[in-house]
């Protein structure tokens, strides 16, 4: 179990909402609306104007009742199929990312790898949660004289794994709905991955490509007879760095799964999900 006090972000997905329809709610231009919609049943519904547009002697339109001439090929009358099912969320592959950065030498421990590991349910009171744990860095203390370093009382060490992992709450599982981001934009929807678990599994694919492609911070430079003001501001720069880094990684993952299709910013705003036809 990671140490929560670890526990950098947390991508926060909620329970998305559906509708069922039956075929008649298949409209003439093979768009799921309400049977009595212009869009709906066979045609314009309740919608139509009650009277002719124009008389047979003012407009040459063609008779409602026979819209196109005689022997013209007729409509074609069969019924879209109705919405496919969501497909089945991907399955979370436990698995080690290797070494994301390592530096070995008289003043530097540093040996930092990724991994993701199994989902869970800790933590987590609604929905589901992927989040990464962050490794921290320890500096160590020095001696000095008239300003310069004379001794460093150990090694800089940044050692440990940058874990991934989701979690989900009793009121959630893989195959509940998104409630925003991946899972409702329309290539998602037309592709019929609409689950939680397809959107928690965007969020790992967004934090395992951010560690492959993103070089973690150079330790700060350290050497015998160095000033310690110059030591003191690199260690504090390169805390400085590590903390973007994290807050990057999250960034990240929320442009890239969070804030498209239906938006998290758009879900929080109206304090509602999108609503998923299923059949």
């Amino acid at each position: 179990m990671q140490d929560p006090s670890n526990r950098s972000y947390e991508a926060a997905g909620r329970p998305g909402t559906s509708t069922r329809v039956g075929s008649g709610w298949v409209g003439w231009t093979e768009l799921v609306a309400h049977p009595d919609s212009p869009q709906g049943g066979g045609g314009p519904g309740r919608f139509s104007p009650p009277i002719p547009l124009c008389s047979d002697e003012e407009c040459d339109l063609p008779n409602p009742m026979q819209p196109g001439p005689i022997g013209a090929t007729p409509l074609d009358t069969t019924a879209p199929a109705t919405p496919k099912p969501a497909n089945a969320p991907p399955a979370t592959v436990a698995e080690s990312l290797g070494t994301l950065k390592e530096i070995q030498n008289e003043f530097a421990d540093y040996k930092v790898e990724g991994e993701i590991i199994a989902d869970g349910s800790d933590g987590v009171s609604t929905g589901a949660n992927t989040a990464f744990f962050k490794v921290s860095s320890t500096n160590p203390t020095y001696e000095s004289a008239n300003g310069l370093i004379t001794k460093f009382n150990g090694k800089f060490k940044f050692s440990g794994k940058i874990t991934i992992q989701t979690n989900y709450a009793s009121d959630a599982k893989t195959s509940t709905l998104s409630c925003y981001g991946r899972g409702t934009t329309d290539t998602d929807l037309a592709n019929r991955d609409i689950t939680l678990g397809f959107h928690e599994n965007c969020h790992r694919a967004d934090y395992k490509a951010y560690l492959k492609t993103n070089s973690l911070p150079t330790p700060p430079a350290m050497s015998i007879g160095q000033k310690a003001t110059d030591y003191d501001n690199a260690a504090a720069a390169f805390n400085t760095a590590l903390t973007k880094f994290y807050r990057d990684m999250e960034a990240d993952s929320i442009k890239k799964t969070d804030e498209v299709g239906f938006t998290l910013n758009k879900a929080n705003k109206t304090n509602s999900c999108f609503d998923h036809i299923l059949p």
